[in-house]
């Protein structure tokens, strides 16, 4: 079982960088650490399970892989209100 803590900052500014800390929520998921790694490594899957979550864009050089430090963009829609966020 692994507990997931996530902070949720201002969906929609004008400097995604700077947003102001909004809330933040808790879950417990009954999975193992080796099923739910594959997911949380790769920023791509995101799409797969983040329900609000439309689109991931890694913003690395191209040709280098996403690694610890990388940043992505995640473009979302949320209670009808389409924003992205810059996420390391």
């Amino acid at each position: 079982m692994i507990a997931v803590k996530r902070a949720i900052n201002t969906f929609i500014t004008d400097n995604p960088m700077s947003a102001p800390l909004q809330g933040q929520d808790s879950i417990i998921i009954n999975a193992s650490t080796e099923t739910l790694w594959p997911l949380v490594v790769d920023s791509k899957r995101l799409e797969d399970w983040g329900p609000p979550v439309t689109s991931v864009e890694i913003m690395t050089n191209p040709g280098q892989p996403e690694k610890l430090g990388s940043y992505r963009r995640v473009d979302a829609e949320l209670n009808g209100k389409a924003g992205y966020f810059i996420h390391q």
